[in-house]
């Protein structure tokens, strides 16, 4: 027979128990559901999903006005077919053009010169290849040391990373002020961040590509990135301003101090058909559009960041994580506490606030707020939870309490 109790004995036990019912479904769904996504946003899947975001936020910014102390000098499609008559080998750009235009460049008084180019040995052109080397040694250039990753995710340059070198004509390397191993980091074959490594024993100057060559030897002052920013892109391919060799070539002075005087120039190529450039290690995928982009461009797009200091500012891995893992909570708890009628509603515009909120850190104070996507995923679970919670398990514990006790546990 079930047991019989007075009415204020079993008013009292029902409000503890319901107090604790709350409080136990409270805790083990908040926790569940705030731990098991802060793992995941972790995991390579959590952080693509998480990167992924940042191609939705750049599909809707506009594009940025191109920094103006940055330039590149690209051997591009334009330059072989204005000198089409004048090249007789297609794939073999010819050394005396790139003395001409090395010559014109210097001439301008650029703050630096970045060669992010190799010159190879095979060239029979010893007069021009004495310009090359005089015109590097006559200003502040650096040139590409050649090293190349023997891994596909190996940084580069850096003592300790794997590493293979193409050959090239040691006279020009010597003659540069500095070497630099231009290349950039991908994750999930994007180029998202300027840091080429995690490894804090390596000083953090020697993990950014460019940073000693600006620093040093251009005289521009210059922003250090944090060690998880992120590139920063202008816009898409072809943003930053480009001048074609073939264009240098028949520039005055005046032309020539007015496009490259006291900037900073990045020589390079700009084309797949002809030249040096290969598809495997010049065009790459990067987040701001479909297409592909030139290594030279995103290399000038970091140097614009480290002069202007606009790179997207990141919080280390385990920051985000616990930062997501206390959000979710708040929010679980909140949504929990209120009647499914209330909490979805209230959980839906909670996310979308918090998604315009990151796009507006994104375009507007270059900062980047973690986990908008995950936030959709705990809003839904969140909601599923919510309504598992008062729909069966308090109603459940209501009809074992009255199994019981012989008195009906409504929910209020």
């Amino acid at each position: 027979m079930p047991m019989q109790l007075s009415k204020e004995s079993a008013l009292r036990l029902r409000q503890a128990l319901k107090t604790t019912a709350r409080l136990g479904g409270f805790g083990f769904l908040s926790f569940i559901i705030s731990f098991l996504l802060s793992i995941y946003y972790r995991t390579n899947d959590g952080q693509r999903m998480e990167l992924s975001t940042m191609q939705q936020f750049y599909s809707f910014r506009p594009t940025r006005e191109p920094p103006e102390h940055v330039v590149i000098a690209s051997i591009d499609e334009q330059t072989y077919a204005d000198l089409h008559e004048q090249i007789s080998v297609r794939d073999k750009f010819p050394r005396a053009y790139t003395a001409a235009a090395l010559t014109r460049i210097q001439s301008a008084g650029p703050a630096l010169l970045i060669m992010d180019l190799k010159l190879p040995r095979e060239r029979d052109d010893p007069a021009s290849d004495a310009i090359i080397e005089q015109q590097i040694r006559s200003r502040p250039t650096s040139i590409w040391s050649g090293e190349l990753p023997a891994g596909e995710d190996a940084p580069i340059g850096l003592s300790g990373f794997p590493s293979f070198t193409i050959p090239s004509d040691e006279r020009f390397i010597k003659a540069a002020a500095m070497q630099l191993s231009m290349w950039t980091k991908h994750r999930f074959g994007y180029r998202y961040e300027i840091v080429l490594s995690e490894d804090q024993k390596i000083p953090l100057d020697k993990r950014i590509v460019l940073l000693p060559a600006l620093r040093d030897l251009s005289g521009l002052p210059v922003k250090v990135p944090g060690e998880y920013d992120l590139i920063n892109y202008y816009g898409p391919r072809g943003t930053i301003t480009k001048v074609s060799l073939s264009r240098i070539l028949k520039m005055n002075e005046a032309e020539a101090k007015a496009a490259f005087g006291g900037k900073v120039v990045l020589m390079g190529y700009h084309n797949l058909d002809h030249g040096e450039a290969k598809q495997d290690k010049d065009e790459f995928h990067v987040p701001v559009s479909a297409a592909t982009m030139y290594g030279v461009e995103i290399h000038a797009t970091i140097a614009a960041n480290l002069l202007d200091g606009s790179a997207i500012k990141r919080l280390p891995g385990e920051s985000e994580s616990a930062y997501l893992y206390l959000g979710i909570l708040f929010l679980t708890v909140a949504a929990l506490a209120l009647r499914p009628e209330l909490s979805i509603p209230l959980v839906l515009l909670a996310s979308g606030l918090y998604h315009v909120l990151a796009y507006y850190t994104f375009s507007t104070s270059l900062v980047w707020l973690p986990g908008v996507r995950l936030v959709w995923i705990a809003a839904l679970l969140i909601s599923i939870a919510g309504m598992f919670y008062h729909y069966l398990y308090l109603k459940r514990l209501g009809r074992v309490w009255q199994d019981t006790f012989d008195f009906e546990l409504e929910e209020r």
